[in-house]
């Protein structure tokens, strides 16, 4: 691509980008041999370009992990460029608008590094002022990165900048924009620039000065405003006091970082105005923690908001202490700060007090590595941690399986739970370890019934029936207890069970979801659709959702109808709690199987084999799709991938054998070549005898061995 600049420096490669802030250009730097970003700018008055050279200086002074590095600003002939480091990742708004969810513990992670990325910003006296989705980048390493410092504001500029991304934008800077839109009356004509802005539809970026001309900047939802004093200064409304004056753009900053993280824990766009917006806690179980530190955030008076990044930041870092048991425990404390002194007044007791101070710390120390075996980035870690605190509390345990349970890895929880199960029996004596032992149970219970591929209702029932002896005042194990037991056919113990649960006010959701279930068991399939149909359309609550897409699905394939599944669970994938929707998933990609849309099945596989944790099965079905619709090459990539994460199963080289012999027969007689597959099948078959027990078979195992006979008998292979 032709240069745009004379600098040796830089080697442009590409266009990447444009709209009215300018255009943007992938380069390479060749002093330091890495992507760069340039971004033409838009030439204003030598006033603008002496401001975006300020701001680019002042930008090249921020250091930190979560921002791109800001290196040069060029001017050359009339031309202005900014060049900032090239980020590799993609932006969450795509994420977002392909339906992704965010578990919470993600969210939390990238709230707290943003927040520390404003704190550094802030405190070098600048103001990002467009936070949104866009403008976030998930990185290949799980961190995020802000970018697009388009509309960043200088401390000590003249000029005035305005972001307005609708739903994100805080309400004072909502405030301005309905003053322009009042001003000029919507569809907005500014001055000679003939640009219509369709000011209610939040999907242009605009430019808007006092000078009577706009620009347009961006894409759908992504609007960007610029407010400048015009040139003409004989103008008799610049003699008002400028439009952005007396915003505390660093508060306004965060109450838009809060509103991104509104939208990425809960899904929901927040509503442009932000009177209209959902208290978070009334969308979603989230943790008390983060509902506090969004809703803060997101207050409408800037006052009421975290004074700073910084406090924002040390929020986040001690999340657990906004917890109500991290309350009672502060209480607890302070009673002591009180008793204990006049304890040691009374006795002379020094020792007394300091073990005190001692054990609340100890408690605080053991009550955060709790929290952050359920939120942290390492579980495992904490989980042995708060063992070592305090070996005789129940907490760790209940802590583990419920991450587990809310990280989708329904066969590492079973197992987890199963195999502490003599250590949590002890537990179960104890009357304030009671309700976290009928917690266990209950996810336990869940486990079975969800077990991929062969539920087990039985063993659900059972485990579900433990949980509701120890946790005697919650509806919904009632509930969950009642349907396991129509799945077995116990369905006039599931009645009674239903009335128990009737009695503590199980909500209209799941009374209709659990009279569903029966209709199903009792296979009165249309009536239940019904039932679930309507708990579909009336439930807030995202499992209870989940769980009436999940028994819809079971009768629409019971019924050989799998093009209804396709239609309810494409509908269904962004309404329902993160941790189901790799199931989800896999169950729209097995309808479209059934359907003959194999490519689309496919796709969904790679997406579930690219965004989860790698199962067998998953990779297995990818495989297999992608041999039968006779993509060799990327089943066969496929395969590789799964001898390198499992090694030793010797499903691996069988489905290799099976690829091989596939392709060969594709082929010309005399071209043909099977050695392969005799390599592969000799590999299956000697892990095959190692790790199946005596009296086992795989019928597919079988296939192949039968497969070599034949090409024995006909020469192919020696």
């Amino acid at each position: 691509m032709k240069s745009i600049i004379s600098d040796p420096t830089y080697q442009i490669e590409s266009e990447i980008g444009s709209g009215g802030g300018g255009i943007v250009y992938k380069a390479w730097h060749v002093r330091l041999q890495k992507h760069v970003v340039i971004k033409e700018l838009k030439r204003g008055s030598d006033n603008d370009i002496e401001t975006q050279r300020n701001e680019v200086e002042a930008l090249k002074n921020v250091k930190s992990p979560y921002l791109p590095q800001v290196l040069d600003f060029i001017t050359e002939n009339g031309r202005v460029f900014t060049v900032m480091e090239f980020i590799e990742g993609e932006s969450l708004d795509k994420l977002l608008e392909r339906g992704r969810r965010f578990s919470q513990q993600q969210v939390v992670k990238w709230y707290a590094q943003l927040a520390s990325a404003l704190e550094v910003i802030h405190k070098k006296n600048i103001a990002h002022r467009d936070i949104k989705p866009a403008n976030i980048m998930l990185l290949p390493n799980g961190d995020v990165c802000l970018i697009d410092f388009n509309a960043a504001l200088v401390g000590g500029n003249d000029v005035r900048l305005i972001s307005r991304s609708l739903g994100y934008a805080s309400p004072e800077q909502y405030e301005i924009y309905e003053r322009y839109k009042k001003r000029y009356n919507a569809p907005i004509h500014f001055g000679s620039s003939s640009v219509e802005v369709q000011a209610s539809g939040g999907t242009g970026t605009e430019v808007l000065r006092d000078d009577d001309k706009t620009e347009i900047v961006g894409k759908d939802s992504q609007m960007t405003e610029v407010l400048s004093d015009a040139e003409d200064s004989q103008r008799t409304e610049l003699l008002a006091p400028p439009p952005t004056a007396g915003i505390d753009w660093k508060r306004s900053d965060i109450y838009s970082l809060g509103a991104t993280m509104y939208h990425l824990l809960s899904g929901i766009h927040p509503p442009e105005r932000a009177r209209d917006v959902v208290p978070i806690a009334q969308v979603g179980d989230f943790s008390e923690g983060i509902v506090y530190i969004i809703e803060r955030s997101m207050r409408l008076d800037p006052a009421e908001r975290f004074e700073s990044a910084e406090m924002l930041a040390d929020a986040l870092r001690n999340i657990h202490k906004l917890d109500s048991r991290w309350r009672i425990l502060q209480a607890k404390k302070v009673a002591a700060a009180i008793i204990l002194p006049l304890a040691f007044a009374l006795f002379a007791g020094t020792t007394l007090y300091g073990h005190s101070v001692m054990a609340q710390e100890k408690e605080e120390r053991y009550y955060k590595a709790v929290y952050e075996i359920i939120n942290g980035s390492d579980a495992q870690g904490a989980f042995h941690e708060a063992l070592a605190i305090f070996e005789d509390r129940i907490d760790p345990y209940r802590a583990m399986a419920e991450r587990l349970w809310n990280d989708g890895e329904i066969e590492a929880c079973r197992d987890y739970i199963e195999s502490n199960l003599g250590n949590i029996a002890k537990f179960q004596t104890i009357p304030e370890a009671k309700r976290s032992f009928g917690d266990i149970y209950y996810i336990l219970g869940n486990c079975y019934y969800y077990w991929p591929g062969n539920p087990d209702y039985s063993n659900a029932a059972g485990n579900f029936g433990i949980a509701v002896q120890f946790v005697r005042d919650n509806p919904i194990y009632y509930r969950d207890y009642a349907i396991a037991l129509a799945r077995t056919g116990k369905i006039d113990e599931a009645k009674r069970v239903l009335e128990k649960a009737q009695v503590l006010d199980l909500a209209e959701d799941s009374l209709n979801l659990l009279e569903g279930e029966l209709f199903f068991a009792m296979q009165e399939y249309e009536k239940a659709i019904d039932c679930l149909i309507r708990v579909i359309d009336m439930t807030n609550d995202d499992y209870v959702r989940y769980r009436a897409y999940h028994t819809c699905d079971e009768i629409f394939k019971l019924q050989g109808q799998p093009e209804r599944s396709v239609s309810l669970l494409s509908d269904g994938l962004n309404r329902i709690p993160v941790n189901r929707v790799a199931e989800m998933t896999e169950r729209l990609a097995d309808a479209y199987v059934k359907c003959g849309e194999y490519d689309k099945a496919i796709a969904l596989f790679e997406q579930l084999a690219k965004e989860s944790v790698p199962q067998f099965h998953i990779l297995q079905n990818l495989a297999i799709l992608l041999q039968n619709q006779g993509y060799y090459d990327r089943a066969a990539a496929v395969l590789d991938t799964m001898a390198d994460l499992f090694p030793n199963d010797y499903r691996v080289p069988m489905r290799k054998a099976f690829l091989e012999a596939d392709r060969q027969s594709k082929i010309k007689n005399e071209n043909r070549d099977y050695s392969l597959v005799k390599k592969y099948y000799e590999i299956a078959s000697e892990l095959y005898r190692s790790t199946v027990k005596p009296g086992e078979s795989d019928p597919e195992m079988q296939q192949l061995e039968l497969i070599i006979q034949q090409l024995k008998a006909n020469k192919w292979i020696d």
